[in-house]
């Protein structure tokens, strides 16, 4: 199934809106397309935080985890024919960034373990949960995002400020 901007659109806004409402910092999010046909995306990082400790960092890797998780959750709940495998595999990012930042249950024994990848699943619960309390900014994110093909940090939370007083 080729992907429209549209569905573009809602992905890379359910991974902007549940990054924010994880306290990370969005620099941007665009749905133009690259040299591949797939979006240039959004951009949140672990690294650039000050960590007081390896439970804070974990913390926020966690917070990445669901903002990267949330991309194909918004698209399916939009969309709910798009498959469960997207073009660009989020849930392999979300495993890197449990892995490099040991972001794991402690029922696992292994990185990618039956534990390890029940509790990724659990996080992807989450970040759906997380997409419909903020349904009304994932919408509005989307809009924008196909009206402007971009969107700034700036632009991105007055959007969300709306919403939230609406």
């Amino acid at each position: 199934m080729k992907r429209s901007n549209t569905h573009l659109a809602y992905h890379e806004a359910g991974h902007a809106v549940v990054a924010l409402a994880e306290g990370l910092h969005v620099k941007s999010v665009s749905i133009r397309r690259g040299s591949e046909g797939l979006s240039d995306s959004m951009s949140f990082y672990v690294y650039g935080y000050h960590f007081r400790n390896g439970r804070e960092k974990r913390m926020i890797a966690r917070s990445c985890i669901l903002g990267v998780l949330a991309g194909l959750a918004a698209e399916r709940q939009y969309f709910p024919e798009t498959p469960e495998t997207p073009v660009v595999d989020d849930f392999e990012v979300a495993f890197e960034i449990s892995h490099e930042f040991a972001v794991l249950p402690r029922s696992a024994r292994t990185i990618g373990d039956d534990a390890h990848l029940a509790y990724l699943d659990r996080l992807q619960k989450e970040a759906a949960r997380l997409l419909h309390k903020h349904g009304p900014a994932v919408v509005a994110v989307a809009k924008a995002l196909l009206e402007k093909k971009t969107l700034q940090a700036d632009e991105l939370e007055y959007l969300i400020s709306r919403t939230a007083t609406a």
